[in-house]
């Protein structure tokens, strides 16, 4: 689906592929995937910002 780019839900989807890199405790895949996000103009923009300010506190 995110490969293709012509479908309506290709945010929804890079958000859940964060949130599984998460749950799956790969914080290195996850960190890159919501700073993607971040970086874009998505609605999951301030979210994904949000998770990147954890993941980063947990690591210090």
């Amino acid at each position: 689906m995110i490969k293709d780019r012509d479908n309506l839900f290709i945010e929804q989807a890079q958000w859940y592929i964060g949130l599984c890199y998460l749950q799956n405790e790969n914080r290195k895949k996850a960190y890159r995937q919501f700073t993607k996000i971040a970086n874009s103009d998505s609605f999951y923009q301030e979210k994904a910002s949000a998770i990147l300010r954890k993941i980063k506190y947990l690591e210090e």
